[in-house]
């Protein structure tokens, strides 16, 4: 989901991009995973050793923050799907 292409803008940290189609797959994706399938057998330890970002694993409640984000994510790229919009990304 970060884009294969990077953009790159003097004096800042690149840029990823996604190309529509790459949008409408990564839509598709989530449009068929439910948080629970992504999750599942999965807790807090195992996210923080394997680096994943966002790095709050060891913060109690961290998976439900990240579950309240997700149902809107997945409609962010419905939409831009649907759009046949690209999109940047961008993780700080």
């Amino acid at each position: 989901m970060f884009g294969e292409r990077e953009i790159l803008a003097p004096g800042r940290e690149p840029l990823g991009y996604l190309d529509p189609e790459q949008v409408a797959a990564a839509a598709r994706t989530l449009n068929g995973t439910s948080f629970a399938a992504l999750t599942d057998g999965l807790d807090a330890a195992d996210l923080t050793a394997a680096d994943i970002y966002p790095l709050i694993w060891d913060e109690p409640d961290s998976l439900v923050w990240v579950q309240a984000s997700y149902e809107p994510l997945r409609r962010f790229f419905r939409a831009a799907a649907r759009e046949r919009e690209g999109m940047l990304t961008w993780v700080n």
